[in-house]
């Protein structure tokens, strides 16, 4: 399981390289974008879609300290990659996991969780 979990790791962080080489939108003309510069909003809780593909899309997702993202549920499992920050995912089962930057999990879908930072945090959520 640690295996098949490393080598997801490894396939985000070539995606991940490979989508900031590309020309997706006009706002991706440049050559690196950072996290903190798509959300430029005043909210809690913040999120833009940095990818779309036919079967999914990555998600970034920015939370302020001591605020919530509210109980919902996915429809998709997804991979979880607290990027900065302190925060702790919540579910419905009981689980808590305390998540800091380079942490990441997988969030299974039709479960009810929630996730609160510590700090301000960001986010990619990979589903």
């Amino acid at each position: 399981m640690k295996t098949a979990k490393s080598a997801l790791l490894l396939s985000l962080v070539f995606f991940l390289g490979l989508l900031g080489q590309q020309n997706l939108s006009a706002q991706e003309t440049k050559a690196v974008t950072n996290l903190k510069e798509l959300h430029t909003e005043q909210k809690a809780v913040q999120t833009k879609v940095i990818f779309t593909a036919e079967d999914g899309k990555v998600v970034s997702l920015k939370i302020a300290k001591g605020e919530e993202l509210k109980d919902h549920v996915s429809n998709l499992s997804a991979l979880f990659l607290c990027v900065t920050g302190d925060a702790t995912y919540e579910d419905v089962n009981g689980k808590s996991i305390r998540l800091k930057a380079g942490d990441y999990m997988f969030i299974e879908k039709d479960v009810m969780h929630k996730v609160t930072a510590k700090k301000d945090s960001n986010f990619i959520l990979i589903r």
